[in-house]
């Protein structure tokens, strides 16, 4: 199995939890890496709020479904240098998509 995710210019590496766009690192907290990596895993797929709040919630049971919305945010506002926070594409009343094409 490969360490590695890619897409487009995104990579990730689950082992090393390291994330990268455009080559350079990405500093995520450990939800926002959750989430990218759900995200990249399940690209080109509609994927509901609940989803994704079942990747990030871990111990934390507190963390409610406006939550995600709060890390997709903090998510894009990463990935916004290098121009990669387009590829989150909100998909109205279900949830998210990650997607490259079609964005324009």
């Amino acid at each position: 199995m490969t360490s590695e995710i890619q897409y487009g210019e995104l990579s990730v590496n689950p082992r090393t939890k390291e994330a990268f766009a455009c080559g350079e690192p990405l500093y995520l907290s450990a939800k926002e890496f959750e989430l990218l990596e759900y995200l990249l895993l399940n690209r080109e797929q509609v994927l509901s709020k609940e989803q994704l709040l079942s990747q990030v919630r871990g111990c934390h049971a507190e963390v409610g479904i406006s939550s995600i919305e709060v890390y997709i945010h903090y998510l894009r506002k990463k990935l916004a240098p290098s121009g990669c926070q387009r590829y989150i594409r909100n998909v109205r009343g279900v949830g998210f998509m990650f997607r490259m094409n079609g964005l324009e």
